[in-house]
């Protein structure tokens, strides 16, 4: 309990803020971006549902944390693989953008 809560403030939620800070820094200085084809308005839109998927899973680490765990392990070992999946599109639609 003490290393999920350390991990989720220490590492998850700084990397996080860093995250959306660069993004939108990316769209304040390159404003140009944003009229690609529709890349980048689908690459904010995983990542906005990452995001969600975020603060779920802080949520799920809170309820674990207090014994209001009803989910299976199974459920668990499937969800941990969403983010992964989310990446893997968002990196997908970085490197394929249109130039």
């Amino acid at each position: 309990k003490v290393m999920e809560k350390k991990l989720f403030t220490y590492i998850g939620l700084p990397a996080f803020v860093i995250t959306i800070a660069t993004g939108l820094g990316l769209i304040a200085l390159l404003p140009g971006v944003m009229t690609g084809g529709g890349w980048m308005h689908a690459k904010i839109t995983l990542v906005l549902v990452l995001s969600v998927y975020f603060f779920h899973s802080n949520a799920l680490r809170k309820a674990l944390a207090d014994g209001r765990c009803n989910r299976s392990g199974r459920f668990y070992r499937i969800y941990n693989e969403i983010p992964t999946l989310l990446l893997i599109l968002i990196v997908f639609l970085a490197v394929l953008k249109p130039f």
